[in-house]
């Protein structure tokens, strides 16, 4: 599949653990391999062919912990890996509600703010911007495609937030945002957010506080 979403059909080739050749270039591939054929043929027609997702679901804060135990289950992935790590580095908290968004949760969306403002002084700043949803991909999906943002979105009952990034044509900069709704619907409270998106890209000027 494309960034436009085409699917196409074709061939995948796999040399050992790794993909070595995908569409039009398998057969060039095929026939430079000894006796110009394949081990085994897996007939896949009718069905899509996936990449193997391995813990593809990260909040923020462990953007930077990937990596880390990755062949665990849930919950040992937590305990032995993210939590100590965490830890380590001097980051502490407490667990409510098994979300990345929390009725307990007192951060404000200011403080979201002030902590993208710090992450923007470090070197790792473009790679955590970077490993966030693209407009229309991700938990972005179906939201704004035709915007260069860079954000993570959380839901619960009646709570909604969107906290990230969006170029500003204006600043000709990157802008930090951060958006948190309480007391409305779903629906109505991602079409705000999607709209102060947009009037961000289109109008913001440089933040740098």
């Amino acid at each position: 599949m494309d960034a436009a979403s085409t699917l196409a059909v074709g061939d995948v080739l796999v040399e050992g653990t790794r993909i070595s050749a995908v569409g039009t270039a398998t057969a060039a591939r095929l026939a430079a391999l000894p006796g110009g054929r394949a081990d085994a043929t897996v007939d896949a027609g009718g069905c899509f062919v996936l990449p193997g997702f391995v813990q593809a679901h990260l909040h923020l804060c462990q953007t930077l912990f990937r990596g880390r135990a990755e062949h665990t289950d849930l919950l040992r992935w937590l305990r032995e890996a993210i939590w100590p790590f965490e830890a380590a580095h001097d980051v502490t908290g407490t667990c409510h509600d098994a979300s990345g968004l929390s009725y307990a949760n007192r951060q404000t969306a200011a403080g979201m703010v002030r902590l993208l403002w710090v992450a923007d002084s470090q070197p790792w700043a473009g790679t955590l911007r970077m490993s966030l949803p693209d407009g229309g991909q991700g938990t972005l999906k179906g939201r704004l495609a035709n915007v260069r943002v860079r954000a993570k979105s959380g839901t619960l009952d009646n709570v909604s937030a969107l906290t990230g990034w969006v170029w500003s044509d204006a600043a000709d900069t990157w802008i930090e945002f951060s958006l948190l709704t309480s007391g409305m619907d779903e629906y109505k409270a991602k079409t705000l957010e999607d709209q102060v998106v947009h009037v961000l890209a289109a109008k913001a000027h440089d933040p740098t506080p």
